[in-house]
């Protein structure tokens, strides 16, 4: 019921605007300050079931929770199949723990130095041969 509520909550917000973003940005704020707390972690929980992050990433940003924002895509970068899609999602994640304010220096310490690493791992595979792994 709490997600067919959220659902037809979003088609009455999008429709209402003749600006999409708009429409996305109301619905999210009403979501995120007026739904409960169960309701806010069910939607998280179906967006984080999507391929794409970006839903469940505007939500949690919504809500100033930065830590769980960049902890997903940090989580994704690990499981991704390519290189520079894994450095990729691992620089958005510690820009997201950056834009916390000093809420998250911990995270953001520790994603950039998982990115330096990766970095010195690749500088070394180039020097030395590609049989370090």
């Amino acid at each position: 019921l709490i997600f067919r509520s959220l659902l037809e909550f979003e088609k009455h917000c999008l429709d209402s605007n003749t600006d999409t973003t708009q429409g996305q940005n109301t619905y999210l704020d009403s979501v995120v300050k007026k739904f409960t707390p169960e309701a806010v972690n069910m939607l998280s929980s179906y967006f984080g079931s999507m391929q794409d992050v970006k839903h469940v990433i505007n939500l949690q940003s919504w809500g100033h929770k930065y830590i769980n924002a960049g902890s997903i895509i940090a989580k994704r970068a690990l499981s991704s199949p390519t290189e520079n899609e894994r450095m990729k999602m691992l620089k958005d994640a510690s820009r997201i723990f950056s834009s916390s304010h000093n809420k998250t220096p911990f995270q953001k310490a520790c994603t950039d130095d998982y990115i330096e690493l990766i970095n010195e791992q690749e500088r070394l595979r180039h020097t030395y041969g590609s049989d370090i792994s």
